[in-house]
């Protein structure tokens, strides 16, 4: 029950966490695919400095595959071919 107030409480203030990372805003389609990601895994990370997407890489293998794929589609993260080289 906790969980859900907390993604209520999340979709009722747009996600502030995600509304920037480092200094650039964070395109709809990233705030939409990731919104529950960023609510279970990363909502009481401080947002600034890149802290949320910080936090978001850590917790990939977590996410969802949509949440994933808008991440990388914005070059936020890096598949995994690209981080090893």
């Amino acid at each position: 029950m906790r969980t859900l107030k907390l993604a209520g409480a999340v979709a009722v203030l747009g996600m502030p966490g995600l509304g920037s990372a480092a200094g650039q805003d964070v395109p709809p389609k990233v705030r939409s695919a990731c919104m529950a990601d960023y609510a279970r895994n990363c909502s009481l990370v401080i947002p600034g400095n890149g802290r949320v997407i910080a936090c978001m890489r850590e917790n990939i293998a977590k996410l969802e595959p949509e949440c994933q794929a808008a991440l990388r589609e914005a070059k936020l993260i890096q598949d995994r071919a690209q981080a090893r080289q």
